[in-house]
């Protein structure tokens, strides 16, 4: 390769980085967040409005969009979360998202799925500090990407101590081939200790 050629690629390969760096920066300045799967301990999770913070959804046609409870005024985005180093179930990033935990079957399919969502935060409320009001008759819908929805009618609401919490969530009715559990925080605050002692799930079934 003669000098003045590769001079040329030189120059081409700075432009491209340059034309990144650019782009990158500006999706930054703007507060673009794009979908990520939590997979981390969210020590203060933001308490920002998502959708005003510039939260893009992302996922397939087939994953849960969004969470939709009337009677408790939720109707949130769900972000896809996993295990984070804790070996727990990851909470999301964000007190107005709900999580649904991407190693169980997708909300509707047969199994036993579970969307995991914030009390609160430091200074609000999160997207499930109503949720110990729902009861057994209650329904809740989720949203897919492709926007069709599954509905969902809740058959148990208890709350357990943060011990038996997992064994809880994954224990499916027999009765119930299309099971989803919700889950979020409940108790007495323990401040020494930064967490609450409890777990409050809600279970309900499908039923369209």
């Amino acid at each position: 390769m003669n000098f003045e050629l590769k001079d040329r690629v030189i120059w081409v390969i700075t432009a491209l980085v340059a034309v990144f760096l650019v782009v990158f920066a500006s999706l930054v300045m703007r507060g673009v967040k794009y979908q990520k799967v939590a997979d981390s301990v969210v020590e203060k999770p933001s308490e920002n409005d998502p959708i005003g913070d510039g939260y893009v959804w992302q996922g397939g046609p087939d994953d849960p969009k969004k969470i939709i409870i009337v009677k408790i005024g939720v109707d949130n985005f769900i972000q896809q979360v996993g295990v984070n180093e804790k070996n727990e179930i990851a909470a999301p990033y964000n007190i107005f998202l709900a999580g649904w935990y991407n190693q169980s079957p997708r909300p509707g399919q047969k199994g036993l799925s579970v969307i995991d969502g914030h009390l609160d935060g430091f200074k609000k409320n999160g997207i499930f500090k109503n949720l110990s009001k729902l009861q057994k008759g209650d329904e809740l819908s989720v949203l897919f990407g492709n926007d069709s929805s599954k509905k969902f009618r809740v058959f148990g609401v208890e709350e357990v101590e943060e011990k038996n919490a997992m064994a809880s969530l994954f224990s499916q009715n027999p009765r119930v081939k299309n099971q989803l559990n919700l889950i979020t925080c409940g108790g007495n605050y323990d401040k020494s200790k930064q967490y609450y002692e409890k777990r409050l799930i809600v279970s309900a079934e499908m039923i369209d």
